[in-house]
């Protein structure tokens, strides 16, 4: 339960403060410093949320279910 730890502070597109807007840039360096591949694992998505990172070409799959190697 950390501040800007969860995936959604990291994808806030209206941050209200400094602190918020210090959660994007969290994200903004995990994400762009893999060169082959980035896997984030989050708690079970609903649809709503699984759908958003689809839009945004994510590829979301459940561990329990698949192995990704």
């Amino acid at each position: 339960h950390s501040k800007g730890g969860h995936w959604s502070h990291w994808f806030n597109n209206n941050p209200k403060n400094d602190e918020e807007s210090e959660f994007k840039r969290y994200g903004y360096v995990a994400f762009s410093r893999p060169k082959h591949l980035l896997v984030m694992a989050t708690p079970k998505l609903n649809q709503t949320e699984a759908k958003y990172f689809e839009d945004m070409d994510f590829k979301t799959e459940n561990l329990k279910v698949k192995s990704l190697f």
